[in-house]
């Protein structure tokens, strides 16, 4: 299996720095600098970057070198966004951050030889598709019939087994279904006798409609009939109408372009005509539905559900820590600036070249996912189809052994080929990289990611036609307000004390050996169409770019194995702290908070709930619980004696209506020594006067 790209594997972990959440223009890190970084690349190749605005040249679009015009004169640049693109991607692989950009597709598949496919179709319904204001409905007409263009031909006289047959043209326009329908004369409706699902038409027959489907080649003899239900059941689709549209490419002017049969039937759809469809029934609704009988069927995973869940987590990751982050109300901005990269050198503009640029298709299974099981040869692919798929990692173009470019494959149809005007190998541009408020390891990240990590031979590739070996760079610093070296130990430091072998990793080995000009360029083209599926029935895949060319390329490191053990051990002694300082900060909000809530409660707070209060909350001003709190306790203990002091005072005066009379003294030293025991006066200050006064009568 060969091919002009590779990847660098996903890792199974993500690194996220512990300070990513103090970062920001109005938040000053302890340790931030500022300043700027001076570069000078050389395209050691030939360069396209697209203007956007292409030049006309004998009818065709033709696309210059990115310029501008300043005095009457061509000034051609590396934009900024393209050169921020090329190094965040470098970036992202370096530092073990998530992936990003992930165009979260969800691939089709149509292929008669695998199982899977032919279990998706077994059973296919026909039906029309319908929109009633925003929702979709189909309504089912259950199993369709098939007609001969021969039989069409007897009835309607439209000479179609002649014009999709004999005598097929094969050309982008005859292949649709729309030219059926505006070369068929007569009503599409009629009768038709139906023996084993062929139709004849007939007016003693059923009644159903002709559809005609799209003829893929000279091959197909048959079109469909539908036949018709006074109230069909109708199903809604809403849900399945993004799927179903991305099938189609819907909306795409670029190659895959959006089915021609599609735009034809969706203005239809719009102006509230129905569409026949082809659907497939789970129960009661329909699992997936296409424009043709054979309908391209989607997979049951999109691209992002074959991305671990550690790449999908929220936390900032390092490149989004500099770069910044866009998501929803998650905003970061970037702490770093780049500004337009500017030719600096009288550059040669090449005369006009004509390519077929092609994007690699992320739905070729043997070279997109990871193949573990035929790496263990255990002779399956994995697909979409399969939950344990999981994509090959960040794509890109290995450096070629040579600075030349070569052609692509010339199909002979020039709609599909991007004529551009590159610059000679040997111009040079220059800019400046400035950050703001960075990390020492922030920064050596950054030059790392430049230079990767200051590895000798090594080179960068940008812009168009990379898998033809345009655009391989060599990128030089020129100047700088700081020692490079020093910070990119101290990104070593942090990276390899959070992963010690990350200098030996899969990810750094095939980053930097693709980055080294070892490419063959027999290995780096692409397949011939008719390679593709023969790979696949050989159940090849794309090998690691390592294991094709033979060798691994690692990074120059600053720190030995033991330093790093080191360094390691002292980075979690600093990790503790902060943590255990974070820790802290968190538990004092929110005992403020408390503190707030237990403030505007205090009314309603018991003495049990204050006496707690004054103890938890003592570093505050609790000068308002204490007031609270000893109002609390006067009419608590008030409370407490009001019960024992009516009884003493009763007994008190019951004591001195006796006064006089015969038995006094005994009832006098009775209630003297009841009142005077403790258990029964309870303390009462009250009732111990009682007992002195009762002391004194006579």
């Amino acid at each position: 299996m060969k091919a002009p790209y590779n990847f660098v594997p996903l890792s199974d972990k993500v690194f996220f720095p512990f300070w990513s959440e103090k970062v920001g223009f109005d938040r000053p890190l302890r340790d931030g600098m500022s300043g700027e970084i001076e570069i000078e690349i050389e395209a050691k190749s030939p360069i396209i970057i697209k203007n956007p605005t292409p030049l006309i040249e004998n009818g065709k679009e033709v696309y210059e070198f990115n310029n501008v015009e300043i005095n009457g004169e061509k000034r051609y640049f590396i934009p900024a966004t393209s050169f921020k693109g090329m190094l965040r991607n470098v970036l992202e692989i370096i530092s073990f951050s998530k992936i990003s950009f992930i165009d979260d597709n969800r691939y089709f598949f149509r292929d008669l030889r695998n199982k899977d496919f032919r279990d998706e179709v077994k059973n296919v319904n026909a039906g029309f598709l319908v929109k009633e204001g925003d929702r979709y409905f189909i309504q089912d007409l259950e199993e369709p019939g098939r007609i001969s263009h021969k039989e069409i031909d007897r009835v309607y006289n439209v000479n179609f087994k002649k014009l999709f047959e004999d005598d097929f043209a094969n050309t982008d326009e005859w292949k649709m279904a729309r030219k059926k329908y505006e070369l068929f004369r007569g009503n599409l409706i009629n009768r038709f006798n139906v023996n084993k699902k062929i139709c004849r038409i007939d007016k003693s027959g059923k009644e159903g409609i002709l559809v005609f489907t799209g003829q893929p080649s000279n091959k197909k003899k048959y079109e469909f009939v539908f036949f018709l239900k006074e109230n069909p059941q109708k199903i809604e689709v809403t849900d399945l109408m993004d799927d179903f549209r991305k099938g189609y490419f819907e909306g795409r002017d670029t190659n895959p372009k959006e089915s021609k049969d599609w735009k034809y039937w969706r203005e239809k759809l719009e102006k509230g005509e129905k569409v026949p469809v082809f659907f497939t029934k789970e129960g009661n609704r329909v699992k997936h539905f296409g424009l043709s009988f054979l309908y391209k069927v989607p997979y049951k995973f999109s691209v992002k559900e074959c991305i671990s869940k550690e790449h999908k987590k929220d936390g900032y990751d390092l490149a989004e820590t500099i770069f910044g982050r866009v998501k929803d109300k998650d905003a970061l901005k970037g702490r770093v600036f780049i500004s337009h990269l500017f030719a600096v050198n009288n550059p040669q503009v090449l005369n006009t070249r004509s390519e077929i640029l092609g994007t690699p298709r992320g739905s070729y299974y043997p070279n997109y996912l990871e193949q573990f099981l035929l790496r263990a040869n255990e002779g399956q692919y994995i697909t979409y189809k399969d939950g344990r798929c999981k994509i090959r990692g960040w794509k890109r173009y290995p450096i070629r052994e040579d600075n030349r470019v070569t052609q692509s494959t010339d199909t002979g149809n020039d709609n599909v080929k991007t004529h551009f005007k590159p610059l000679r190998e040997g111009v040079r541009f220059r800019g400046k990289i400035k950050f703001f408020n960075m990390k020492k390891s922030e920064i050596g990240a950054l030059i790392s990611a430049l230079t990767f990590h200051n590895t000798k031979n090594t080179f960068h590739n940008i812009g168009l036609a990379k898998p033809l070996g345009y655009g391989k760079i060599e990128v030089k610093i020129t100047s700088s307000t700081f020692d490079l070296d020093e910070v990119m130990k101290e990104f070593e430091k942090e990276i390899r004390s959070w992963y010690p072998e990350w200098h030996k990793s899969e990810q750094m080995i095939e980053l930097l050996t693709m980055a080294s000009p070892l490419g063959d360029e027999r290995l780096l083209s692409y397949m011939e169409l008719e390679e593709f599926a023969k790979r696949k029935n050989d159940k090849e895949y794309l090998k690691k770019y390592s294991e094709i060319v033979g060798k691994e390329i690692y990074p120059n490191v600053y720190f030995s194995e033991e330093e790093i053990e080191q360094i390691r051990a002292e980075k979690l002694e600093e990790e503790k702290r902060v943590l255990k300082e974070k820790q802290e900060k968190e538990r004092i909000e929110k005992l403020k908070k408390e503190y707030q809530d237990f403030l505007g409660n205090l009314e309603k707070m018991d003495i049990n709930q204050l006496q707690s209060a004054v103890k938890k909350f003592e570093k505050f001003d609790i000068s308002e619980f204490e007031k609270k709190l000893t109002i609390l306790k006067e009419k608590q203990k008030k409370n407490k004696f009001q019960k024992v002091n009516e009884e003493a005072k009763k007994a008190f005066e019951r004591l001195k209506q006796k006064r006089g009379k015969k038995g006094f003294e005994k009832e006098k030293q009775k209630f003297i020594k009841k009142w005077s025991n403790e258990k029964n006066n309870k303390g009462s200050e009250f009732v111990l006067k009682l007992v002195e006064k009762a002391s004194k009568l006579k």
